[in-house]
């Protein structure tokens, strides 16, 4: 026979949001959940047949379980606020900006520069002029002639002017003016050796150096130390010029030749004549006429005449001759002038006798 099944009427069964009542069978009841700390979810209940008892789940750590919940439910409402960052300490306020600091640094420098202008100024005036390589003039010869001089700032001195002012005279050789720092000058300078004096007209000569350079022009009391140079009567000559070195104008050409192929043996040399182009003379200072033909390989004899030179008889050098020839072959003698025949004095005739007055 079947078992009628009765049923509650709709207001025992529980609905919606209500809690259901407690079953009478308290043995078939197994409570598994407690009621969430957040308070958003009602308890579960388990239930099971009489015979079988629903196993019991093993209950979370208390620590655990309300902090996973209340950050899920935190989470729903608000967003979770990040720890802050440590309040950094405050800092000292720089009283003056970055502009201002620039501008401090700029008439910083500018106040070094001008102190270095000034300072510099004063260090490096003129205190000192010396000069190197002087002998016939004084130093202070030289210095007036360059227009130097003391208590001027270095830096202000035209020196290629004080150049040429020393060499407005023909003897010297300026070779350099140094600024010494920080207060001095050194002129270096060379002077011009008197070498030869070119025989002019009226008495007159022109005195070179050893470059052919003219010197002086004029009358010359002595030519001591000088060796004279005839056969350039004809050429025009002034001071602050040079013997010509072209090669068309054979003689001075020639001259200086001869001057250059000397060299330092030039000492051994009394005389120069050019005035026969076709046959040169020198005449040493002991005393040997030397020919060398015309002016063709003038170095070359030149250094075939001392080798003869080295050859002559010291006793005899006054009368000796050498011959360099142009086919290359020297030729060396002692030719003897003929004795001349001394007139003897005529007889003086015996005075008469002067007759005696009357006796």
């Amino acid at each position: 026979m079947p078992i009628e099944r009765k049923t509650k009427p709709a207001a025992d069964r529980p609905g919606k949001g209500t809690k259901p009542k407690a079953p009478a069978n308290k043995r078939a009841q197994v409570y598994s959940a407690r009621e969430d700390r957040s308070g958003g979810r009602s308890p579960i209940v388990h239930t099971a047949a009489k015979s079988e008892a629903a196993p019991v789940k093993k209950a979370q750590p208390e620590s655990a379980a309300p902090v996973r919940s209340y950050a899920k439910a935190d989470s729903a409402r608000k967003p979770v606020k990040k720890a802050s960052a440590r309040k950094a300490p405050a800092r000292f306020k720089p009283l003056l900006s970055a502009k201002q600091k620039l501008h401090l640094a700029a008439i910083a420098a500018v106040l070094l520069i001008a102190g270095l202008i000034v300072g510099g100024y004063f260090l490096t005036k003129v205190k000192s002029i010396t000069v190197a390589g002087n002998s016939r003039y004084t130093a202070e010869t030289i210095i007036n002639r360059s227009g130097l001089y003391t208590g001027r700032n270095t830096l202000l001195y035209d020196l290629d002017e004080a150049k040429e002012r020393i060499e407005e005279d023909p003897f010297l050789i300026c070779t350099g003016i140094r600024r010494v720092f920080p207060s001095g000058l050194e002129i270096n300078v060379k002077e011009r050796r008197e070498y030869g004096a070119v025989a002019m007209t009226g008495g007159n000569y022109c005195v070179i150096d050893d470059t052919g350079y003219v010197l002086s022009v004029g009358k010359r009391e002595s030519l001591d130390g000088l060796i004279p140079i005839y056969g350039l009567s004809s050429m025009g000559f002034s001071v602050g010029t040079r013997i010509d070195m072209d090669k068309s104008k054979l003689r001075p050409y020639t001259v200086m030749e001869m001057i250059t192929a000397l060299g330092e043996n030039s000492y051994k040399i009394r005389e120069i004549d050019i005035s026969n182009a076709s046959n040169v003379k020198l005449v040493t200072t002991d005393g040997v006429t030397v020919y060398l033909g015309d002016s063709i390989d003038i170095p070359e004899k030149i250094q075939r005449m001392f080798k003869a030179l080295a050859k002559v008889d010291p006793a005899k050098a006054s009368s000796a001759i050498v011959y360099v020839n142009t086919s290359g072959t020297t030729d060396l003698s002692y030719p003897t002038a003929a004795p001349t025949e001394t007139p003897e004095p005529a007889e003086t005739p015996e005075p008469s006798e002067t007759p005696s007055g009357n006796e």
